[in-house]
């Protein structure tokens, strides 16, 4: 079964997004099922080549016990940005660490320091 996620940023500019602003809602309200709760993310700053770390915490609902694969991908202009989660799969409620890496290649056609800020 796949879950999309719904994320609300507020107060996102256009450099970067203040990503600790952020509302993160994936999952489905009937049951069995999941909610990720308890999102952190270690830094906003996710500068060309470098990386940002966060976790989230996966809680059942209502008599949930399936395992969870979390796949994560994205794009900056033209440079792909890819996501690691560990575990992997995850077990019904689990803390799960993820790491966010950027490309190492800017956007073509961007320049400057929205570069250096742009997750």
């Amino acid at each position: 079964m796949d879950y999309g996620a719904i994320v609300n940023c507020p107060s996102g500019s256009g450099t970067g997004v203040n990503v600790g602003s952020c509302v993160l809602a994936i999952g489905s309200s009937s049951s069995p099922s999941f909610q990720i709760v308890n999102v952190q993310l270690f830094s906003t700053d996710l500068p060309l080549g470098g990386s940002v770390s966060g976790s989230f915490t996966v809680a059942p609902i209502g008599g949930f016990t399936g395992s969870i694969n979390f796949t994560g991908q994205g794009q900056v202009g033209n440079q792909p940005v890819t996501v690691q989660f560990s575990p992997n799969p995850s077990g019904p409620a689990a803390t799960v660490n993820f790491t966010v890496f950027a490309p190492t290649i800017g956007p073509t056609g961007v320049n400057g320091p929205a570069l250096s800020r742009w997750f």
